[in-house]
């Protein structure tokens, strides 16, 4: 006997995209920001981080960590969002809309890691000589 999937709620299953929708375009947003700020970095930037660091690789190595760092995290952002979907959505159709639909985990992981982001990028622009000490192992 095959089991017929439950009438989902129009508000819940939109709502559920909507939340979706909104969790991979920060994600986006993080991503875009952080390849427009190593495109600037690698062409106005080195000139003056290369002063401070003492060469220019080391200056492009920092940048290249902390911007992939930022990807890395908009990416793991857009698969938490996607899997939320699912999960929500799973939830909608097969179980009669049985939650619980809260997220306490998500939107506090964003804010902690897009805190640190920027703590991190202003740190190293305003330390630049501190950062390229802990890039080269405290030399």
């Amino acid at each position: 006997m095959v089991k017929l999937a439950a009438k989902v709620d129009p508000k819940a299953f939109f709502s559920n995209e909507r939340n979706s929708l909104h969790w991979i375009t920060q994600a986006v947003y993080l991503i875009s920001f952080s390849t427009q700020l190593y495109g600037f970095v690698s062409k106005t930037g080195q000139r003056n981080m290369s002063e401070a660091f003492g060469n220019q690789e080391d200056a492009e190595n920092l940048a290249q960590i902390v911007i992939t760092c930022a990807c890395l995290v908009g990416f793991a952002l857009m698969g938490y969002g996607t899997l939320l979907f699912y999960r929500r959505r799973k939830a909608l159709v097969n179980e009669d809309g049985a939650g619980p639909f809260v997220d306490n985990f998500g939107p506090i992981f964003f804010v902690i890691v897009s805190i640190a982001f920027i703590i991190i990028n202003l740190v190293v622009s305003w330390f630049p000589p501190e950062a390229a000490s802990l890039l080269n192992g405290g030399k």
